[in-house]
């Protein structure tokens, strides 16, 4: 009995290896036909790059700081080792600053980074290269990043984007005398009534409520000129009055008579100081200690 299964039971093993090669040999096809189709884009999808903000940091009346934020996100499994980047701020469609980042090493897997950028310029730079720009009170920036990526398997990918941001350049306000008279006096006292205008410059509101005015006489205060509380939106002026009234001892007799002849004594001058504050940036603005005002004549 067993003498005669034996064969039959080899030819049936026999027959089942044939049909495993089968299979493989079908499986290997339909894995070697996957593989021939495989792209980039199904071992490796490029991180992508998304602004975020750009904050000012500090300001003051001749220079800005500020700090912008790139948020990047890799969704690959897998870190991808940065071996360089090039960072660039455009002023005006134009290269103008190369930052400097070397603490971006690796982008880790499946997961985000923020790249924060730091920057600083002086509204000189800006005068002298994009004078439209500081002339309108702002001026148009782009951050541009162009990183190499080491990826797995395929070696280095280099990428490119950038994004637009626009940024205000501030200006002094200014305040100017536009009308001033005497409204009467006596022997030993003059009383005098002044119109001032005070003008924003800026694409950015203003406000504060410690605007002072002084009237000196070669350089020695006289008084206090009162003004009222500062409110004004960007490119907007503003007009009040406001009287003193004056010893003719402080004044003298030579100022006295360039007054009463209707023309600016050379011995009198008006400085201006105030602490201001923007709503629109929402921040502190630089204190303005003694700035003359304009218009004497």
């Amino acid at each position: 009995m067993t003498s005669r299964r034996l064969p039959d039971t080899l030819i049936a093993l026999s027959n089942r290896i044939v049909k495993m090669k089968h299979v493989l040999t079908l499986i290997m096809g339909v894995l070697l036909s996957s593989c021939a189709n495989l792209s980039l884009n199904d071992v490796y999808r490029a991180p992508t790059f998304e602004y975020q903000q750009t904050q000012i940091t500090s300001l003051d009346w001749s220079s800005l700081k500020g700090t912008t934020v790139i948020k990047i996100r890799n969704s690959n499994p897998y870190s991808l080792p940065v071996t360089d980047i090039d960072i660039e701020i455009w002023l005006e469609g134009q290269p103008w600053l190369t930052l400097d980042h070397k603490s971006l090493q690796t982008i880790p897997a499946s997961s985000s980074i923020d790249l924060a950028l730091d920057w600083g310029f002086v509204y000189q730079e800006i005068l002298s290269q994009a004078n439209s720009a500081y002339t309108r009170g702002e001026a148009d920036f782009s951050v541009r990043i162009k990183p190499t990526l080491n990826v797995p398997l395929l070696g280095p990918q280099s990428l490119s984007w950038q994004e637009s941001f626009t940024l205000p350049v501030p200006k002094l306000p200014k305040v100017s005398l536009n009308r001033w008279q005497i409204d009467s006096f006596s022997f030993t006292s003059i009383d005098m009534s002044f119109g001032f205008k005070i003008e924003n410059p800026n694409v950015f509101s203003l406000s504060g409520d410690d605007l002072g005015l002084t009237l000196l006489r070669e350089g020695r205060a006289l008084t206090n000129i009162g003004a009222p509380s500062l409110n004004l939106n960007a490119k907007e002026d503003t007009n009040f009055t406001s009287t003193v009234s004056l010893s003719l001892l402080d004044v003298g007799k030579t100022v006295f008579d360039g007054l009463k002849e209707k023309r600016w004594p050379d011995g009198l001058d008006i400085e201006w100081r105030g602490k201001l504050f923007s709503k629109d940036l929402g921040m502190d603005l630089p204190s303005i200690q003694s700035l003359n005002v304009g218009g004497l004549d």
